[in-house]
């Protein structure tokens, strides 16, 4: 599992399975030390048509998530 963070120490990035083909996976983009939650960018930037971020109510409800999109 990997939680949100808007200073995320890990990424998603496409993975090619030998047998489920391209898939999603996490790949730390700094050190991580023993014990520490990984957390990536959960990436919710899609703008519905009334000019609001398309997201789940706990990520609007994030400080600093009213800045996406803008």
């Amino acid at each position: 599992k990997v939680n949100h963070s808007f200073t995320p120490n890990a990424q998603y990035e496409p993975y090619n399975h030998p047998r489920f083909g391209e898939i999603k996976c996490i790949r730390c983009i700094r050190d991580v030390r023993a014990g520490e939650e990984l957390t990536c960018h959960y990436d919710y930037n899609e703008i519905g048509d009334d000019g609001r971020l398309v997201a789940p109510d706990w990520f609007l409800a994030l400080p600093g998530s009213d800045k996406i999109g803008r």
